[in-house]
């Protein structure tokens, strides 16, 4: 609507052009209270831009607005684009708003500075016995490491009922920040005055050591200034800014400011334990769902972190297993709450683990370091070994070849010994005993006589490209190919981890047509040496080692896979096959 105004104010009316774009920088006043905040105005006329204010330093801007205008005064437009900040001097005395940079489009252009004059009246922090109002600041630890995590906490006491109430965040500087979400109120008692309090708190931790100022925070809000006349309303409504009789005064608080004495974590020695980069304090567990299970069947061991501090951080622990083993990481998953005392909760780490071999698997300890900041030290922890008996699984086909023996000839069956023809009836006789029988037959032509007898001539011929191609079907090269093909095509049926399994089994059938010996239980660097050692293409063998580890990781994975990955592994896949089984 706008818009369209405007459009039919410029045909209705022959307008002058816009003239020049000027930008202007103005404040209500210009002498202030160290508590009070000021309105400094950017206008832009006859133009557009955007006001850059990061220049600012004397002042913190508590609120911001704009708002935009057109005036057409004896057929003139003129259109003004404004942008109202409120700010709060951070110190006492002359302070500084620098010239503005205003991006119009065209260019920069700048306003002229303004200062500003803060009195060295006492402000209402200063006085927190008498203030009906007053902001306070608070930190866990005034000295702390890298990484540790620390509490600040900004508290507003009030006496009287305020509106509008703002609070400003002071700068943490050289820290990471995680406000909590939740806020306490209480109520308490100074010098025989009731407050209400309210803290909010963050979660600092440092990012570099050496002295971390932390700015302080502002509370900026409306107090009503009761008029001298008052009427008999006015004591029913007298909690309620909006109802009471006066008018509003905005008034602005500040906290002291804070420094924290940031340092580096102590050196290590070298015989020392990996540093798993975890600042608090933390302990580690494990557990394994079963210890007894044949090969190819999967076990999971869990690895549970659990502590206060940055536990989001925890990295994957290292699980120490023989080469007869296969190890399948799944997604680390993390649950935490962040509160006063900082983040506490824990981080769960899943392995499957996948025998190939029987006998005795020993899963060695996981051991754990960390550092301590109540003690300023280092600490370690470890988990428990675990022992798991693994027995050959049924499914498993032994990879050494074994070769037939020939059986003894056995004695005739009974059965197969011949009898002499006994006439049991006579009944079929008269169809063959009829007159006819003894009639003549048409003579045979010479064609079909030729081609009779050639019949048995190309039966021969062909004799030994049958045996030919019966020997080579019944290869054991031809026979894993085919087994290959059919289970990618029951994979293409299937779905999640059975098309994982089916390709995984159509793969190393693939390899078994190159070396005539199927064997379920090949690691990676073996498959990966038979690809290289019977095709001699190392790309090849790269490809499959990686598609087997992926399939696998999909197999005994906790997190699945999509339906649009099982598509283009089985697609991977038969493409790997058609190419080792050519």
């Amino acid at each position: 609507m706008n818009k369209l105004f405007i459009v039919l104010i410029c045909l209705l009316f022959p307008l002058q052009a816009w003239g020049e774009t000027t930008v202007q920088a103005t404040v209500d006043r210009t002498v202030i209270s160290p508590d009070a905040s000021l309105s400094l105005s950017v206008t832009v006329k006859d133009g557009s831009g955007e006001v850059d204010t990061s220049d600012i330093k004397d002042f913190d801007i508590v609120s911001q607005s704009s708002g935009s205008s057109i005036s057409i005064i004896n057929g003139s437009m003129t259109r003004t684009k404004e942008y109202t900040y409120t700010l709060v001097p951070r110190s006492k005395g002359t302070l500084a708003i620098p010239a503005l940079p205003v991006d119009t489009g065209d260019g920069l252009l700048h306003t002229e500075p303004i200062r500003i004059t803060v009195t060295q009246g006492q402000s209402s922090t200063a006085d927190s016995g008498s203030a009906s109002i007053f902001l306070k600041a608070s930190i866990s630890s005034k000295k702390a490491y890298i990484g540790q995590q620390i509490i600040y906490t900004a508290s507003v006491y009030q006496s009287v009922n305020m509106a509008d109430a703002r609070l400003g965040e002071p700068e943490f500087t050289g820290f990471s920040v995680d406000k909590l979400d939740d806020q306490k109120s209480f109520d308490t008692v100074i010098n025989g005055q009731s407050f209400r309090v309210t803290q909010i708190m963050y979660v600092l931790t440092p990012l570099q050591s050496g002295t971390q100022t932390i700015g302080p925070a502002t509370l900026s809000c409306d107090l009503m200034r009761q008029d001298r006349r008052r009427s008999r309303l006015d004591s029913f409504f007298s909690n309620d800014p909006f109802f009471s009789s006066g008018r509003r005064v905005h008034k602005t608080f500040r906290s002291p400011s804070l420094t924290v004495d940031i340092r580096d974590l102590p050196d290590r020695a070298p015989t020392d334990q990996p540093f798993s980069g975890l600042i608090g304090t933390f302990s580690i567990a494990s557990k394994l769902d079963k210890t007894s299970l044949k090969t190819g069947e999967s076990a999971t061991l869990t690895i549970t972190i659990s502590g206060t501090g940055n536990i989001a951080d925890a990295d994957r622990p290292v699980v120490t297993v023989p080469d007869d083993c296969k190890v399948y990481p799944d997604e680390p998953v993390t649950s935490s709450q962040t509160h006063s005392s900082g983040t506490t909760g824990q981080k769960n780490f899943a392995f499957a683990l996948v025998p190939t071999k029987a006998g005795t698997l020993v899963l060695p300890p996981v051991t754990l370091n960390w550092f301590d900041p109540r003690t300023d030290s280092f600490a370690t922890a470890s988990t428990p070994s675990f022992t798991l008996t693994i027995t050959q699984g049924t499914g498993q086909t032994a990879s050494v070849r074994t070769h037939a023996k020939t059986s003894p000839a056995t004695p005739p069956s009974p059965k197969n010994i011949k009898q002499d023809v006994t006439v049991l009836h006579r009944d079929i006789l008269p169809v063959y005993e009829d007159v006819d029988a003894v009639n003549n037959r048409a003579p045979l032509a010479a064609s079909s006589f030729l081609a009779a007898m050639c019949i048995p001539l190309l039966l021969c011929g062909c004799v030994p490209l049958i045996k030919k191609r019966l020997r080579r079907s019944g290869h054991p090269s031809r026979r894993y190919a085919h087994k290959a093909a059919r289970l990618i095509a029951e994979a293409r049926k299937s779905q999640g981890n059975e098309a994982c399994t089916l390709c995984s089994r159509a793969l190393i059938a693939s390899v078994a047509s190159r070396t005539h010996t199927l064997s379920e239980s090949l690691t990676y660097d073996e498959m990966h040496e038979l690809i290289v050692r019977t095709t001699g293409k190392n790309d090849l063998a790269e490809q499959a080692r990686a598609l087997m580890l992926t399939l696998d990781t999909a197999r005994y994975g906790r997190s699945g896979i999509a339906p649009d990955q099982t598509k283009a592994l089985i697609e991977q896949t038969s493409k790997i096959v058609r190419e080792l089984c050519a």
